[in-house]
């Protein structure tokens, strides 16, 4: 009775262990899934976020770049048709005023957009383009980049794939980032 009692013991406990085994492999894969979803909504929400910035972007240059064209022409047109000495210098004021204006709505528009350039995507759309042979993109990067470093990697990336279709004979292409 014993014996038998210590072989269901035995029999228990390693069915125990298996179920812990099963248990603590479940949850990791678990924990794993769990950080990729949350990777994936960081990274969707990033795209949203500059595909939003573009938006408002074009918004700003359409709307309020050409109103302020308009205005720019009018004032220079009030300038060269009016005849008193008196309004020269206002009109000459306002037309500077609305030069100005105009050149920030185009650097602020400029910024906008240059801060919404997804490396990657624009990487992946560079790839898909290239025919010259097969092309594989390996890209493990953080998802913002700054600026600067986002520019010279696209201009890298274009001259390389530039040079492999001017230069060489080349079969195959890898880029790691």
């Amino acid at each position: 009775m014993l014996e038998e009692h210590t072989s269901d013991y035995d029999q228990l406990k390693e069915q125990y262990i298996h179920t812990v085994d099963d248990q603590t492999e479940k949850n990791m894969l678990l924990s794993q899934k769990h950080e990729a979803l949350l990777q994936k909504q960081d990274s969707e929400i990033y795209t949203a976020t500059l595909q939003e910035r573009n938006r408002i972007a074009r918004e700003i240059h359409d709307n309020v770049g050409h109103m302020l064209s308009r205005a720019i022409l009018l004032s220079g047109a009030i300038r060269t048709i009016n005849k008193e000495e008196s309004l020269q210098e206002p009109l000459r004021q306002l037309t500077d005023t609305l030069s100005l204006a105009m050149d920030n709505i185009r650097t602020s528009v400029h910024d906008l957009h240059d801060d919404s350039v997804n490396l990657k995507e624009v990487t992946e759309e560079l790839t898909s383009s290239f025919t010259f042979c097969p092309i594989t993109l390996e890209y493990d990067m953080p998802i913002t980049v700054p600026r600067t470093i986002k520019y010279a990697f696209l201009s890298i990336t274009k001259e390389a794939l530039s040079n492999i279709i001017k230069h060489s004979n080349a079969t195959a292409v890898s880029i790691l980032m």
